[in-house]
Formats: C-alpha cells, sequence, structure tokens
C-alpha cells in the first residue's frame, strides 16, 4: 500500500508523525511524507522519505496560506505518485485530498488541545474548495488515532483509536554538561519543544518559569 503523510506548521508535527511513519514503512508499505520547505530538514532528520510540496507562488508569499494553494500542490503531487491512503493532522486540507482522491483517509492528532471549534471553522472555510473539485460534502475520516492519554482527552473529545507516544525527534550530540551533576548544585532541566526561542522575549511566561524552577532548585 501506497501511503500519503501530510504535515505542516512546525517541527513538532514531523515529529508526531513520524513513529507512525516508521511503523507502516517497517510493516512494508511504501511511504511518502509532504511538507513545506522549513519541514524538509527535520523530515531528513527523522529518516523520512519527504517531498515538498511548497509551490513556487507559496515559496514569494502570494497566496501562501490559501488552502486552494496547498490543495493545488497536494494534487499535482498526487497526479505522479497515487497514495493508497491519505494521512493527516489538524489541517482539513489532506482530508479534501483524500475525497478528491476517492482514498481512505486517516485524523492522526499529537496533541490536547480541544479541536471541535476549530473544526467547524475550518470546515466552513474549505465549502468553496469542496464546490471547486465537485465535492457535495466533506466526509469524517475514515480512522481517527490519538495520541493523547485517554486520561487527559478533553470533554466530547471524538472517539479515537489511542497510539502510544513514541519519542521521534533530530539527535545531537552529547555534551559532558549533559550528563553530568554540577557540584553542591540541582539541575532543572526544561524543554519547550520547537519554542523555546520564546525564551528570549521579555516577561514570557516560560522565562518566568525558568526563573522561578531555578530559583528553587539554587535554594533546595
Amino acid at each position: 500500500m501506497k501511503i500519503l503523510f501530510t504535515v505542516g506548521g512546525s517541527q513538532a508535527a514531523v515529529f508526531g508523525v513520524a513513529p507512525l511513519a516508521a511503523a507502516a514503512r517497517s510493516a512494508g508499505h511504501e511511504i511518502l511524507l509532504a511538507a513545506d520547505e522549513p519541514l524538509m530538514a527535520a523530515a531528513q532528520s527523522v529518516g523520512l522519505p519527504a517531498v515538498c510540496i511548497t509551490a513556487e507562488r507559496m515559496r514569494y508569499g502570494q497566496d501562501g496560506t490559501t488552502a486552494a494553494a496547498r490543495i493545488d500542490a497536494l494534487l499535482d503531487l498526487t497526479g505522479r505518485w497515487a497514495p493508497d491512503l491519505v494521512v493527516g493532522g489538524l489541517s482539513h486540507v489532506p482530508r479534501v485530498l483524500a475525497a478528491r482522491l476517492k482514498v481512505p483517509y486517516v485524523r492522526h492528532i499529537w496533541h490536547i488541545a480541544p479541536m471541535a471549534r476549530r473544526d467547524r471553522t475550518a470546515v466552513a472555510e474549505l465549502q468553496p474548495q469542496l464546490e471547486r473539485l465537485g465535492l457535495t460534502e466533506l466526509p469524517a475520516p475514515d480512522l481517527f488515532i490519538d495520541l493523547c492519554p485517554p486520561s487527559l482527552r478533553p470533554p466530547g473529545a471524538p472517539a479515537a483509536r489511542s497510539m502510544r507516544w513514541v519519542p521521534r525527534v533530530t539527535q545531537r550530540r552529547i555534551e559532558p554538561w549533559m550528563y553530568t551533576r554540577p557540584e553542591g548544585r540541582r539541575r532543572a532541566l526544561i524543554t519547550a519543544g520547537t519554542r523555546n526561542l520564546v525564551l528570549d522575549t521579555p516577561g514570557s511566561s516560560l522565562r518566568r518559569l525558568v526563573q522561578e524552577l531555578t530559583g528553587r532548585a539554587w535554594r533546595c
């Protein structure tokens, strides 16, 4: 089976889908990841075969955020590499693609934020694209896979197949300070994922958290 995985947004989307894509490949399926140019390095770092779908008009900021541009880029790709299954995440663009190609669609979510209001807005905004492609409605996913632990799923979340979280991120060289404990001091380790640059923002909540935790660690 040929499976097309689609991601957008930040590197976290690549790292979130990587375990599922790798498992599908290990099971003997042919996989391909469709991503924007800023995410290509992250895809390569975790060993996923990826193709850039950023069209020229999107690279130069012309209609770069429109659903129509993304759908057209994906249709161009699938015209040359026809998938048997499409896997997407928060965006409903791959769902439109699957409906247009008449192949099953799997939604794969990797965070705990409520989705109902966002989904209603997104579906309404995609209505012109459905009409453009000759689709009367946006069908429900054939399968919903949720990485969020069942105990943390928000109220009203749709029924889903749970999936265990498997860390899959870019590996860096281990430095001595990472595995040695400073003499006479405790250590507080904090990760902000791909959003660590907010540490440089004056007054940010993450900066306050770091200051508070390091202060406590020092006082202990």
